[in-house]
C-alpha cells in the first residue's frame, strides 16, 4: 500500500516557475542544493513522467524530491523494473540522510514488492522488517500496520500460508476499529484470496462478502469473491457474481481484469490487439457496414493497399463478422486513436 503525494498542482507550478528561471524553496533541508544548471532529460513518451522527471532534475533535495521519487518509481513499475528500482533507492537514499522516516516506508514497501515479483521474498521481508522496526522505534503504529499487510503479502506469494495470515490479523486488528475503508477493502479481499488457497472457503466467503459490501463496484473485488463460491461448489452465485463483473469493466473499460473474468467463467476468448495508430470512435461503426461504401466498393474506412500492395476491397472484417454470426459469436473492436485497437470473439461450445 503506497501513498501518492505529491500534488499535480505543485508539479505544475514548479514546472513553471523552472522555466522562467525561479527556483521553488525547499520545505525544509539540512542538504546542498543541487546544482541549478539547466539538465537535458531524454524524453520517455510519458507526458507524465517527462513532466515529473524534469522537475526532479531541477528540484532542491527536500522531502519534496522525495515525494517526486516516489511518484516516478511507481510510474516506472509498469514500464522498467531497473528504473523502478533504481528511483526507490532514491528515495531510500534522500530519506536516509534527511532522517525522514515516511519516505523511508515508501521505499521498503515498492522496493520489496519489486523484489517479491521478481521470487527475491527473503530479500524482500528484511527490507520490510527493517522498516517495521524504525516505525516501532517511532511507535507509528498506522505505519506498523501497512508494513504488517505488504510482509504478510510477501509471505502470502511464498505460500507461507499461516505466517501471512497471521500478519493479516495483526494488521486487520488495526484497522477494522478505525473504520478505515481502503485498508479495509484491501485486508478483506488478501483474506478471501489467502483462505481460499487454503481451501477453507467457508472463512474465504465472509471476507469476500465482507469486501464487497465495502466496494460493489470493484471487479477484482467480486472476482475473487466468485472464485471463493466457485470452490464451494456454489457455480450459479459465482457466475452470476462474475457477470455483473464483466458488465462494471465494460463501463470501466477495465479490458485487463475483463480477461480474467473471463478465465474465471471458462469462456475461450480470442483476441488480436496491434499498438498501431487506432481508429476513431466515429469510424468504427462503418467498418462492418456493407452500405457505409463509397466508389467500387471500397469501404470508406479501409486502406486502399496492403501490406502486399494488393488492392483492397474493405470486406474482410465484414466477411470475419458474418462467418463469427454464423457460428453463435460476435465480433468485438475496441480501439483508441493514437493508441491501437483489440478484436476478439469468443468460441462458443469448446
Amino acid at each position: 500500500m503506497k501513498s501518492k503525494s505529491y500534488p499535480i498542482i505543485a508539479t505544475i507550478v514548479c514546472s513553471i516557475l523552472f522555466l522562467f528561471g525561479v527556483g521553488c524553496r525547499p520545505a525544509h533541508t539540512n542538504i546542498d542544493k543541487q546544482s541549478e544548471n539547466m539538465i537535458e532529460i531524454a524524453p520517455t513518451g510519458d507526458a507524465e513522467l517527462d513532466s515529473l522527471l524534469f522537475v526532479a532534475a531541477h528540484a532542491p533535495a527536500d522531502t519534496n524530491l522525495i515525494m517526486l521519487y516516489n511518484d516516478i518509481a511507481q510510474i516506472y513499475e509498469s514500464q522498467d523494473f531497473e528504473k523502478a528500482k533504481e528511483y526507490y533507492l532514491k528515495v531510500r537514499n534522500l530519506s536516509e540522510q534527511l532522517n525522514w522516516h515516511r519516505g523511508y516506508n515508501w521505499y521498503a514497501i515498492g522496493f520489496s514488492m519489486l523484489l517479491g515479483r521478481e521470487g527475491l521474498s527473503d530479500s524482500a521481508i528484511v527490507i520490510l522488517k527493517r522498516a517495521h522496526e524504525l516505525a516501532t522505534e517511532e511507535k507509528n503504529e498506522r505505519a506498523m500496520a501497512v508494513l504488517t499487510i505488504n510482509i504478510a503479502t510477501i509471505y502470502k506469494g511464498k505460500i507461507w500460508h499461516e505466517t501471512a495470515l497471521e500478519h493479516y490479523m495483526q494488521a486487520l486488528s488495526y484497522f477494522e476499529p478505525l473504520n478505515d475503508t481502503r485498508m479495509l477493502i484491501h485486508i478483506y479481499y488478501m483474506l478471501c484470496d489467502l483462505y481460499s488457497s487454503m481451501n477453507m472457503v467457508d472463512k474465504a466467503i465472509e471476507y469476500g462478502e465482507k469486501a464487497y459490501a465495502l466496494s460493489p463496484e470493484n471487479p477484482s473485488v467480486i472476482g475473487v469473491l466468485a472464485g471463493a463460491y466457485s470452490n464451494d461448489y456454489q457455480y450459479d452465485k459465482a457466475n452470476s457474481y462474475l457477470e455483473k463483473a464483466l458488465q462494471i469493466c465494460e463501463l470501466q473499460h477495465n479490458t485487463f481484469v475483463k480477461g480474467l473474468v473471463y478465465g474465471q467463467l471458462g469462456r475461450n476468448i480470442v483476441s488480436i490487439s496491434d499498438t498501431g495508430v487506432g481508429i476513431p470512435a466515429e469510424q468504427i461503426e462503418n467498418l462492418l457496414r456493407l452500405d457505409r461504401k463509397r466508389g467500387r466498393g471500397v469501404a470508406r474506412n479501409a486502406p486502399t493497399r496492403g501490406t502486399a500492395n494488393e488492392s483492397g476491397t474493405g470486406l474482410g472484417l465484414i466477411i470475419c463478422k458474418e462467418l463469427l454470426e454464423k457460428h453463435g459469436t460476435t465480433l468485438h473492436i475496441e480501439s483508441e486513436a493514437g493508441k491501437g485497437s483489440r478484436f476478439w470473439f469468443e468460441l462458443m461450445g469448446v
